[in-house]
């Protein structure tokens, strides 16, 4: 909200502007009325601001809740909306669950809806939504979320996050799974040699019994080059005409110079940013650290990682094959999978065939399967070659994504920051050049 209203201020300072001096210069009336479709438009967004904060500050607080808030296709949720003010007692409710997809923005796919009403003694509304049989599972592409909002006061609105997760039919096994029966590694010499010649590349035993390998990807470190070069090349010309040759001028201070060096800061720090992610591209590793009864699965970047799962032999249900690299339709390279009750976890083992069909890749999936049941110590374990549903849920570690989002709320603040910046210093530098202008 506060950097709709920095947009707004920002918007319409320069289109009142404008419109101002396009009056009181000999311009014809077609240009007037074309700068004033920007200032009408600048209006519009005062009004909406003002209606949405007068109409929350009319119902007050509003939480929306859902029980329960995990469930599974064709199961009903129950949406209850609570709300402070008393004064809409019998009015209806719209309340809406909407499937959206992570596409350039949430773009909303599906939407399911219901009307409640509101009651006047416990200040809230409730309505019941079924979900489709075949509902989309929720992932880092799709969310199902929920809102309502009170009926003639659409900008006041609640929402709440529905975590939909597969149904245990169809996150079950499938028919061509098959028993292991891998080789214990700990058994004899002999065994523990044949293991070895099935682990992943460039893995290492650094103690007796557990062993260590990591993976990349040359296609992301190729493109982390690119944006480093990229990011190099923006800084360089962003530090030549903004910030850092306003500061190394060494002129007096003027109001041009300040609007120039604060609309050069988005620029700046989206150079940093792109610059951060390519270095982080370029080093990025995954590494996997297996022994008898423990799995650790991590992510480094160069002295840094970040903890992805540590999971215990005895809950892997079985392995599973896994798309790593995909065209299409068509997967390009398979990655081993671990199944889990707590969800699935995918690893850094890749091959380009499941049944070793491709003599050039090596040992096949289902021999790096065996490599690593034997290592974990169970042989029993099952393997799954049907390649695993993209929605699949994953494992997740609560404590490790509320420290990534505490990280990405703390970079978005200041890339908006950055950016509010730049709208003042556009802002002023637009009407400094106007007032420098004048007869």
């Amino acid at each position: 909200m506060i950097f709709l209203w920095i947009f707004t201020i920002f918007w319409c300072s320069v289109s009142f502007t404008m419109l101002w001096v396009t009056i009181k210069s000999p311009t014809p009336w077609y240009a007037v009325a074309f700068v004033s479709l920007f200032a009408l438009i600048g209006v519009g967004l005062l009004v909406a601001l003002i209606t949405g904060h007068y109409q929350r500050w009319r119902t007050g607080k509003m939480t929306l809740s859902a029980s329960p808030t995990r469930l599974t296709g064709g199961e009903t949720v129950t949406l209850t909306l609570q709300i402070a003010s008393d004064e809409f007692a019998g009015r209806n409710v719209q309340f809406k669950l909407d499937l959206d997809e992570a596409d350039d923005g949430w773009s909303t796919r599906q939407t399911l809806t219901q009307t409640g009403t509101l009651h006047a003694a416990l200040r809230q509304a409730a309505a019941r939504i079924t979900l489709p049989a075949n509902a989309r599972a929720s992932s880092n592409s799709w969310r199902w979320q929920a809102s309502a909002h009170v009926d003639g006061l659409k900008y006041s609105t609640a929402e709440c996050i529905i975590e939909v997760v597969r149904s245990p039919e169809a996150s079950g096994p499938s028919r061509d799974t098959v028993a292991l029966d891998a080789l214990d590694s700990f058994a004899t010499p002999t065994t523990r040699a044949l293991a070895a010649a099935a682990a992943p590349p460039n893995a290492r035993e650094i103690a007796p019994g557990s062993w260590q390998w990591q993976e990349s990807s040359a296609g992301l470190r190729v493109f982390g080059i690119i944006l480093i070069v990229f990011a190099f090349f923006w800084l360089r010309n962003t530090g030549d005409f903004g910030l850092i040759r306003s500061l190394a001028s060494g002129r007096d201070f003027s109001w041009g110079a300040l609007g120039v060096a604060l609309f050069s800061l988005p620029f700046i720090a989206g150079g940093l940013v792109l610059m951060a992610v390519g270095i982080a591209l370029l080093a990025m590793r995954m590494r996997g650290t297996a022994r008898r009864g423990e799995l650790v699965v991590d992510t480094r970047f160069l002295f840094w990682g970040w903890h992805v799962a540590r999971i215990r032999a005895s809950e892997i249900d079985r392995f599973q094959t896994a798309a790593s690299m995909t065209s299409g339709p068509t997967v390009l390279r398979y990655a081993l999978a671990v199944r889990t009750a707590r969800g699935a976890v995918t690893l850094p083992i890749t091959t380009k065939s499941i049944d070793g069909s491709d003599p050039k890749d090596g040992p096949s999936l289902i021999a790096r399967a065996q490599w690593l049941a034997g290592v974990l110590g169970i042989p029993g374990v099952s393997f799954d070659p049907e390649t695993m549903a993209s929605d699949e849920p994953p494992l997740r570690d609560l404590s490790a994504e509320q420290r990534r989002n505490l990280l990405g709320q703390a970079l978005g603040r200041l890339i908006g920051g950055a950016f509010a910046l730049g709208l003042i210093g556009f802002a002023l530098l637009f009407v400094w050049s106007l007032w420098s202008a004048r007869p």
